[in-house]
């Protein structure tokens, strides 16, 4: 390598290299490696600013509508709360009254429905 301009350049550096197909195709297939690896990492370098970014605005937007909705719970809340603490009753059909309208209610066995034949 040359110290400086005014020197002349070292005849052994600018020698021609030769390589094989075999070494030309595996640098190739290097750079391509590498490239792709350059563009993942930078394509997940936005991603993570984007996140942070985003994390920060939603952030900043939830501090006062996090403290008014610790204060006051909503409807569906208080419904839940309310519906937990109501005791189930059961029907004369023998659902409880808390079943879903389309469940299929329990019922006796046919031969404790039917009255008793005379013999």
């Amino acid at each position: 390598m040359r110290r400086s301009w005014e020197e002349p350049a070292d005849g052994g550096l600018d020698e021609p290299v030769t390589l094989t197909a075999r070494q030309l195709r595996s640098l190739k297939r290097g750079a391509r490696f590498g490239l792709f690896a350059l563009i993942l990492a930078l394509a997940a370098a936005g991603l993570t600013g984007w996140n942070e970014y985003r994390a920060a605005k939603e952030e900043s937007g939830m501090n006062s509508s996090v403290a008014s909705a610790a204060q006051q719970p909503s409807a569906a809340e208080s419904g839940v709360a309310e519906a937990a603490t109501t005791p189930t009753t059961t029907a004369s059909d023998g659902a409880p009254s808390g079943a879903a309208p389309n469940a299929p209610a329990a019922r006796a066995p046919a031969s404790a429905t039917q009255p008793l034949a005379a013999a």
